[in-house]
């Protein structure tokens, strides 16, 4: 669950949560490349840009995640 006090921008998606400590989202209107922002309760006020694209962010996942598994 989201905290109730984070106002995000109204075409935020928020596709990843974290027991509402963190989360992600990519904003609708930036279209098919936009960054993804990730929101903390550590700093509850601002975004911070963490990844250029959705694309990148699940490159870097699988990688994480490949690299766990051939451990």
């Amino acid at each position: 669950m989201i905290a109730e006090s984070i106002s995000l921008p109204e075409d935020a998606f928020v596709f990843a949560d974290r027991y509402g400590e963190q989360i992600l989202f990519f904003r609708l209107a930036e279209k098919k490349k936009g960054p993804v922002y990730k929101w903390s309760d550590e700093e509850p006020e601002q975004f911070l840009k963490v990844f250029n694209s959705f694309g990148e962010f699940l490159e870097e996942e699988l990688t994480a995640h490949e690299m766990q598994a051939g451990d």
